[in-house]
């Protein structure tokens, strides 16, 4: 069974916000890091699991039901 989570009240009025303005992409945050030379693959891949794992924010996944969609933590 999956577990899933009401949205926050932030959640709700970036939610809401993006309803009424959805050609506005003031909450897509996006970026890139340029590394120069070769990178130790396996450790940059450790790394980035031990990030994502550490801050439930990077493993929402957004799932939509009847009214305001629910939020659901990925392992």
């Amino acid at each position: 069974m999956i577990r899933t989570y009401p949205l926050t009240s932030v959640q709700k009025e970036i939610l809401l916000d993006q309803l009424l303005h959805p050609d506005a992409p003031i909450y897509n945050i996006g970026g890139y890091v340029r590394i120069a030379g070769l990178i130790a693959t396996t450790a940059f891949e450790c790394a980035l699991q031990q990030t994502i794992q550490a801050h439930d924010a990077l493993r929402i996944i957004l799932q939509q039901n009847d009214l305001l969609p629910q939020q659901v933590f990925v392992d």
